[in-house]
């Protein structure tokens, strides 16, 4: 499973999915990789690879090894490109 979290500046757990689901229902691609499983993305970090998106929430998921290895993904943090309200209502959140 991949977790969702919505963040801004904090990261808040909204809910887990299938990585299947998340392509589907947020939208996520393999192209929204923004950084390995050492640390969650920091949006208030000049440089950071979402720091433009710093102002608003976002909704970030986590795929972890299991999930990478049983999927071909790369594990890690990716930035899906749905809106928080639509991850809030696919999370039942």
């Amino acid at each position: 499973m991949a977790v969702i979290y919505l963040t801004n500046g904090q990261e808040h757990k909204l809910g887990e999915l299938s990585l299947k689901d998340c392509e589907a229902k947020l939208r996520l691609r393999r192209s929204h990789y923004v950084s390995g499983l050492n640390s969650f993305p920091d949006l208030t970090k000049p440089g950071d690879q979402l720091a433009g998106y710093r102002d608003n929430p976002n909704v970030v998921v986590l795929v972890t090894e299991v999930e990478a290895q049983a999927t071909g993904w790369k594990a890690g943090f990716y930035h899906a490109r749905c809106t928080p309200e639509e991850a809030r209502n696919v999370c039942g959140a």
